[in-house]
C-alpha cells in the first residue's frame, strides 16, 4: 500500500513539474511572440500604405504637363489647360481609394499655396495656403516623400505623400500631394494590435486557471484543464483566421508568389502529429509547439511584406536601400565588384489611362517576371511605380550585354502570348562599377540611368516616326 501511495505521489510531482514548465513556456511564448508580431504588423501596414501613397503621387505627378502646371495663375481657372490638369487629378480622386489629391506650389520660404484641387465638395481656392509638413518640404527639394506623422488642416486629419513635378530642365515647378484619412490608417494598426492583445489575454487567463489546478494538485482537475487547452487551441485558430482574413481575401486577386503561398498555408491550418509520449503533458506540449509554429510563419510572412513588393514579388524599395548600404560598405572596403541595370516601362501611364490599372498591373508583373527569370529574384527591386533596378555582384560589361539580350527575349515571349491589349516595351540601361571612376554606388547608378534615358528617347523617336 505504501509503495502504491509513493508511486502515485511521484507521478503527481512529475505531473505538477511538467505543468509548471508548460505554463512558463506558454506565458513566455505569449509575451515574446505577441510583442514581435505587434511590431512586425505595424511595420508591414505602415510600409504597405506608404508605398501605395508614393506610387499614386508619383504616377499623378508624371501624368501632369509640367510646363502647364508651372505657369498656371488664378486667371487661368477657365482655360482648357487648367481644366485638363484638373481632369488628370480628378481621375485619381474618383478611381483610387484616397481622401484627397491636389497640386501645390512654393510661394515663399516655408510657404506653399494650392493651385489645383479636384475635390467637388469643398475644394481649396487657388492661392490658399496649405499646412507645411516635412514630407512637403522634402518633395519640394526634388525627392518624393511621405509624412511619418499625421497632420491636421481645415479638411481633417491625414497622412500625406508628396511627389515633385519636374520641368524639362529638372527643376521642381510644383508638388502633387495625396492624403489618406488618418483615422483609417490608425485603425489598421490598432486592429492588428487588438487581435494580438485578445490572444494574449485569453492565453494568460488560461495560465491562471492552470495555476489554480496546480495548487489543488488534482489529477481530475488537470484533465479538465486539458479539455480547456483544446478549447483554447480552437480559439487560437479563430483568432488566427481573423488576423489573416484581410490578407487571404486578396489572394485570388494577386499573382502567385512565395509569400501568398505561405499565407495560404497558415490560413488553412495544419494537422497535429500523433503524440508518442505516455503522459498527459505530451499532447499539451505538442499543441503549444503547433501554435508557436503558426505564429513564427506569420512573422515570416510579415517580414516578406516589408522587404518584398506585394504586386510583383521582387524586392521592395526598403530592401533596395538595404542593398545600397551594403554596396557602399564594400566600395569603402575596396571589395566591390558589381553592375547595375535600370529599367523603366514605356507608356505605362497611357496604358492605365486607356485600359485601366488592371492592364498596367499586368505590364508591371510581366516586366518583373522577365527580370526575375534573367537576373534572379534576389537581385531585382521595384523602386518606383514603373521603374526596376537589378544589381548583380561580380559581373562585367560582357555579362550585362548577355543578360540584356536574354531580357529582350523574355519580353518578346510575353508579347507573343498576347495576354495584354498593349505591347510591353521597357527602356533599359546598365553600368559597371570601376574603382578608378566611381567613388560610390550613386555614380554607377547615374550612368545606368542616363543609358536608360537614351534608350527611352530612341523608343519615342522611333514611335514618332512610325
Amino acid at each position: 500500500m505504501k509503495r502504491t501511495e509513493t508511486k502515485h505521489k511521484t507521478k503527481n510531482r512529475l505531473l505538477t513539474t511538467n505543468i509548471v514548465l508548460a505554463l512558463i513556456l506558454l506565458v513566455s511564448a505569449n509575451l515574446v511572440l505577441g510583442t514581435a508580431i505587434s511590431i512586425q504588423s505595424r511595420m508591414a501596414v505602415r510600409s504597405q500604405v506608404e508605398q501605395r501613397m508614393l506610387d499614386i503621387a508619383n504616377t499623378a505627378a508624371d501624368a501632369l504637363d509640367s510646363d502647364v502646371v508651372a505657369r498656371l495663375q488664378p486667371s487661368d481657372l477657365d482655360t482648357q489647360e487648367y481644366q485638363d490638369a484638373l481632369g488628370v487629378l480628378r481621375m485619381f480622386q474618383e478611381n483610387i481609394g484616397l481622401s484627397y489629391i491636389y497640386c501645390v506650389r512654393k510661394e515663399a520660404e516655408n510657404s506653399y499655396i494650392f493651385t489645383i484641387d479636384p475635390d467637388t465638395a469643398n475644394p481649396a481656392e487657388f492661392g490658399e495656403k496649405i499646412v507645411v509638413t516635412s514630407g512637403l518640404l522634402t518633395a519640394s527639394g526634388g525627392t518624393p516623400a511621405v509624412d511619418r506623422k499625421a497632420h491636421t488642416d481645415d479638411w481633417g486629419r491625414f497622412y500625406s505623400a508628396y511627389s515633385p513635378v519636374l520641368d524639362s530642365q529638372g527643376n521642381v515647378v510644383s508638388v502633387v500631394g495625396v492624403d489618406f484619412d488618418a483615422d483609417w490608417y490608425d485603425e489598421q494598426l490598432v486592429q492588428r494590435v487588438s487581435i494580438i492583445a485578445i490572444f494574449s489575454i485569453v492565453s494568460l487567463g488560461f495560465g491562471l486557471l492552470l495555476a489554480f489546478a496546480i495548487s489543488r494538485r488534482s489529477y481530475r482537475r488537470f484533465q479538465r484543464m486539458e479539455q480547456q487547452m483544446q478549447e483554447l487551441s480552437q480559439g487560437f485558430d479563430t483568432l488566427n483566421r481573423i488576423m489573416m482574413r484581410n490578407s487571404v481575401d486578396r489572394l485570388d486577386q494577386q499573382p502567385k508568389s512565395e509569400q501568398n503561398e505561405l499565407l495560404r498555408t497558415i490560413a488553412s491550418g495544419e494537422q497535429l502529429e500523433e503524440c508518442s509520449g505516455t503522459d498527459e503533458m505530451c499532447e499539451l506540449g505538442q499543441r503549444l509547439r503547433s501554435m508557436q509554429g503558426v505564429m513564427q510563419r506569420y512573422i515570416a510572412y510579415l517580414d516578406t511584406l516589408t522587404y518584398r513588393d506585394e504586386l510583383t514579388g521582387v524586392g521592395s524599395k526598403l530592401s533596395y536601400k538595404k542593398t545600397l548600404r551594403e554596396i557602399d560598405e564594400e566600395i569603402s572596403a575596396q571589395q566591390a565588384i558589381f553592375a547595375v541595370g535600370f529599367f523603366d516601362i514605356n507608356d505605362l501611364q497611357d496604358a492605365n489611362t486607356q485600359y485601366g490599372f488592371e492592364v498596367g498591373d499586368k505590364l508591371l508583373i510581366g516586366t518583373a517576371d522577365a527580370l526575375m527569370r534573367v537576373f534572379g529574384r534576389s537581385n531585382v527591386y521595384r523602386v518606383a511605380s514603373d521603374e526596376f533596378i537589378a544589381i548583380l555582384r561580380g559581373k562585367n560589361t560582357a555579362d550585362m550585354k548577355d543578360y540584356f539580350e536574354k531580357f529582350v527575349a523574355e519580353l518578346d515571349r510575353f508579347n507573343e502570348k498576347k495576354s495584354c491589349p498593349v505591347r510591353l516595351t521597357v527602356a533599359k540601361g546598365f553600368s559597371v562599377y570601376y574603382p578608378d571612376r566611381d567613388e560610390n554606388y550613386r555614380n554607377v547608378f547615374r550612368i545606368a540611368e542616363e543609358a536608360q534615358e537614351r534608350d527611352k528617347a530612341q523608343y519615342h523617336q522611333l514611335k514618332a516616326n512610325t
